[in-house]
């Protein structure tokens, strides 16, 4: 099975669980654009009903897009967090480099 089809069938296991807090790691890897868009229609969605989602990512602009708070981590130390999305972009760049 590929890293897509794995990522389809825990998405699926969210959709009939009846969970409020739900755990994604890295779960843009191996979708798609149209899984992707899904995902992230699925995830605001599920913030509007009130779950709580946790979600680890490389993907800055994804995560700029749907998270409401963002922590940094560096060699594996939470070295800042924030709610404001122009200084999670700022942050980012400064930890990473980019």
């Amino acid at each position: 099975m590929s890293l897509g089809m794995k990522q389809h069938v825990l998405l699926a296991a969210y959709l009939i669980s009846d969970s409020s807090v739900m755990l994604f790691d890295e779960p843009l890897n191996g979708l798609d654009p149209g899984s992707i868009d899904i995902l992230n229609r699925l995830i605001r969605q599920w913030q509007k009903e009130g779950k709580t989602i946790l979600l680890s990512s490389h993907a800055i602009a994804n995560i700029q897009s749907i998270c409401s708070k963002a922590c940094f981590l560096k060699n594996g130390e939470i070295v800042t967090e924030s709610s404001n999305m122009e200084e999670i972009l700022a942050i980012y760049r400064k930890l990473y480099e980019v």
